[in-house]
């Protein structure tokens, strides 16, 4: 089923590095094998320029399908932190006021494992309502805010916006998108 008043919104979506939220604890951060709806649509609402807290409630509605082209390979990135003032860093544990507690004994740097994907291709298709959609490739094409693949630190290569496409359904256009990735010889 198309419908005139519906169309697809064609993104691609590509990068050094992307990452793609995940089920992250704590000092390890996780990310999908593929792009996900939360993350592509906080990517619509940086395009738009929403503020971080704004409602996203009008794009949680639209429809989501993704091809993977190059699905990449894993990267674990070991981070490290600390407090720039030098002071110990805080615990996870708090007194009796509900503050946080200074590492015991003093703890002035942590680690952090962070999980990429490197060198992943993929196509997303978005469908629905057609104002809705056109609005959103044009803010893709201009974006108020800098636009990254999961975190800001992933910024995308070439361009995001592959077009619209208001004749056909999304898996039509999914299909009918011409191959993103490199060849491969």
């Amino acid at each position: 089923m198309t419908g005139t008043d519906h169309a697809v919104l064609v993104l691609r979506l590509a990068a050094p590095l992307q990452s793609w939220g995940g089920p992250s604890r704590y000092n390890q951060r996780e990310t999908r094998p593929q792009p996900t709806k939360s993350g592509i649509l906080g990517l619509l609402a940086a395009a738009e320029g929403r503020d971080r807290e704004a409602s996203l409630t009008d794009l949680v509605g639209l429809q989501l399908g993704v091809r993977v082209d190059q699905p990449g390979t894993l990267l674990r990135d070991y981070h490290t932190y600390s407090d720039y003032r030098g002071v110990p860093l805080l615990s996870a544990k708090t007194n009796a006021k509900g503050q946080q507690t200074r590492t015991t004994p003093a703890k002035h740097t942590g680690v952090t494992r962070r999980f990429y994907l490197q060198d992943a291709v993929f196509v997303a298709a978005l469908r629905g309502p057609k104002t809705l959609v056109q609005s959103l490739e044009e803010a893709v094409r201009n974006p108020v805010f800098p636009l990254c693949l999961g975190r800001r630190s992933c910024p995308p290569t070439g361009p995001v916006s592959l077009g619209l496409r208001t004749d056909s359904p999304l898996e039509e256009a999914l299909e009918n998108v011409p191959w993103q990735a490199g060849s491969h010889r």
